[in-house]
């Protein structure tokens, strides 16, 4: 389901329609089931027509849906802030994320966040065996980027401008 500004009747319908069911979801009144091992019902019947569907790979298919012509149009910064993937846990997010990167060209780099602590901090010890840095460094926050980030530049291309009227400052890099 993709969010637009200037939706049509139909649009608009479709829109409401998944936001009743998504609050449905939320409030517990879509009927579940239980899986062969579970007790009690934790899965939802998910309708057709919001599944992603005719791939194997379940991921490929999102990304092929929620980001048409992503090779042709990742240096769109319009075309990049209308789309969104959302997931569950940072795992998947990473999982999508790392695929995506990977299909983008040019050469990746990786960026770790500082893992030391300030020489002139009063600490002890104690402290660095309570908190080893190897274990501080794969806790994962919301809002907070992880320890070790993976990024690809694209090759920005300056657009030439012309010669600027007199007596106005022509901008420098």
């Amino acid at each position: 389901m993709r969010l637009r500004g200037s939706l049509t009747t139909i649009g608009s319908e479709q829109m409401q329609a998944f936001s009743k069911w998504v609050l449905h979801v939320g409030d517990g009144k879509i009927p579940t089931t239980a899986k062969s091992e579970e007790d009690e019902g934790s899965w939802i019947q998910i309708p057709t027509d919001l599944l992603v569907k005719d791939q194997d790979d379940k991921k490929v298919a999102l990304v092929e849906e929620i980001y048409p012509d992503l090779l042709q149009r990742y240096r769109d910064i319009k075309y990049l802030a209308e789309r969104a993937i959302l997931a569950p846990k940072n795992e998947c997010v990473d999982e999508i994320n790392n695929y995506i990167l990977s299909m983008i060209s040019g050469e990746e780099g990786v960026y770790k966040s500082a893992d030391r602590v300030s020489p002139l901090t009063n600490r002890s010890s104690v402290d660095e065996d309570l908190y080893p840095k190897e274990f501080l460094n794969t806790l994962q926050f919301p809002g907070i980027p992880n320890h070790e980030i993976r990024l690809k530049a694209s090759k920005v291309m300056r657009q030439p401008y012309s010669q600027p009227p007199v007596n106005q400052c022509q901008p420098t890099s």
